[in-house]
């Protein structure tokens, strides 16, 4: 019965990369480029990670990713980058040309 529960973790961390695995080539292309949207108003806003990671409660690492295209993400942490950079959620998609 333990054994069971002590593999779990592993096995779910396992799901999870092979659906990470599975995002499409476009869907790719969309958090790239949207990260590298994301950083350039970073930057130009003169915001660290760390700064960002103070107002958005989301940590370094997880920003790191997201502005690098690694990290697919929720509509509330959506909202919360736009929080953390003081710019309404609209402004922030305005940018990002569909």
């Amino acid at each position: 019965m333990f054994r069971n529960l002590v593999r779990a973790p592993k096995i779910y961390f396992e799901e999870l990369h092979h659906l990470d695995c599975l995002m499409t080539d476009e869907n790719k292309e969309v958090l790239a480029q949207f990260g590298t949207i994301l950083k350039q108003i970073r930057i130009e806003e003169g915001l660290t990670l760390l700064d960002m990671e103070v107002h958005t409660g989301i940590n370094e690492g997880e920003l790191s990713k997201i502005e690098n295209g690694k990290k697919n993400f929720a509509f509330t942490t959506l909202v919360k980058l736009a929080k953390g950079l003081d710019i309404s959620l609209s402004k922030l998609l305005a940018k990002y040309n569909i």
